[in-house]
């Protein structure tokens, strides 16, 4: 089954897309406002950063379900891939240098030369140093990588073999919790099944649930088929279950933890590779994959955010760092309404950017992502 840039897949990127921009805007507020009393202020924060925990997860899944479901020939692969994914990210990568230059030399009364030569932008690059959400694109590039010879297994490989791997990566989410210990963390050596490529078998898997006839779990009791007449397990019921179940946890979990402590604990349910945002990754792509929409203006809203998704990613902390400097942020007013709205306008605003830059002749769209 070969999976081309479907609906569904275009959906679940503009959510998680979305959900990231919403993540930097609310994780300012259940950063900084955490007390041992905590206010109305925080648990709104709180629970916008804890809802859009799995987008990062989402994305990898998204890899997966696209690269790991059809054949791959090698050079064509990292060709198209890395100059779609490189030549942007350098070309960012030296606005942000040269945006810290500028402010540089204006601070200190200095040539912007001589500013961007001091913060060594070579070796910035290479300490994934330039910007705090380019670690995405890192760890990207290291799945790529991978990817020919996953996509080499998966393909040859049968559900047992495939749900064999998702149960070990499984444990390794397990027993990241702190509260479980770190000491068998470290005596149990899963590191070849740990990390983020789990997300992308998982992914694969998913987006082949015909495939693989993930249905047929019906026949076990406790996926009884419910009155609609379909499978528990694919079915809208569960997968909102799984979503408000996975935000509950996320949610209260932080509290519990962040009070036990006496300061925000953001390294445990906020964690990416744990099993909270895993349920809440999966929830939410099943059920936007459940869903035909066929409004064209919201299609046509969809497809141009899509088509530009990479370069909104790479430009959207820039644009909420000047909208800062003009009091746009989760703090502008009511933090339940400002954190949508200052949402809506980042993305509103660097996707116009995007757009602009990839009409320049010649290297637009080379440069815009």
């Amino acid at each position: 089954m070969i999976l081309e840039r479907t609906g569904w897949i275009s959906n679940v990127r503009v959510f998680a897309l979305v959900g990231i921009v919403l993540l930097h805007v609310a994780c300012v507020i259940s950063k900084d406002e955490f007390s041992t009393n905590p206010s109305l202020t925080w648990w709104i924060g709180n629970m916008y950063d804890s809802m859009v925990r799995c987008c990062v997860p989402l994305f990898v899944m998204i890899t997966g379900a696209l690269f790991l479901s059809r054949e791959i020939e090698l050079k064509s692969f990292f060709r198209k891939r890395f100059i779609r994914i490189l030549i942007p990210f350098l070309f960012w990568s030296f606005i942000y240098v040269s945006r810290e230059a500028f402010h540089l030399s204006w601070r200190k009364g200095t040539n912007f030369l001589t500013s961007f030569w001091h913060l060594d932008f070579i070796a910035k690059l290479f300490k994934g140093e330039i910007m705090f959400h380019f670690w995405y694109v890192y760890m990207l590039i290291g799945l790529l990588l991978f990817i020919p010879i996953l996509n080499q297994w998966i393909r040859h490989s049968t559900e047992k073999e495939i749900l064999y791997f998702l149960s070990i990566w499984l444990i390794t989410l397990i027993i990241r919790y702190n509260f479980i210990g770190n000491r068998l963390n470290e005596s149990l050596k899963l590191i070849y099944f740990s990390g983020y490529i789990g997300y992308l078998v998982l992914g694969y898997y998913l987006a082949n649930a015909e495939k693989y006839k993930i249905s047929s779990l019906s026949s076990n009791r406790l996926f009884k088929k419910i009155s609609d007449n379909k499978p528990l397990i694919t079915s809208k019921f569960l997968t909102v279950i799984l979503i408000l179940t996975a935000f509950l946890i996320t949610i209260f979990g932080t509290y519990y933890v962040s009070i036990r402590k006496g300061v925000i604990c953001q390294d445990i349910f906020y964690e990416y590779l744990t099993i909270n945002v895993l349920m809440a990754a999966i929830g939410i792509f099943l059920f936007i994959k459940s869903f035909n929409v066929n409004n064209k203006v919201f299609i046509r809203i969809i497809n141009f955010l899509d088509k530009y998704s990479y370069g909104i990613y790479l430009i959207h902390v820039l644009v909420l760092i000047y909208l800062d400097r003009f009091g746009i942020n989760a703090y502008f007013t009511f933090p339940l309404i400002s954190i949508p709205s200052v949402t809506i306008l980042c993305v509103g605003i660097s996707v116009g950017i995007i757009y602009i830059v990839n009409k320049l002749p010649y290297i637009g769209k080379y440069i815009s992502g």
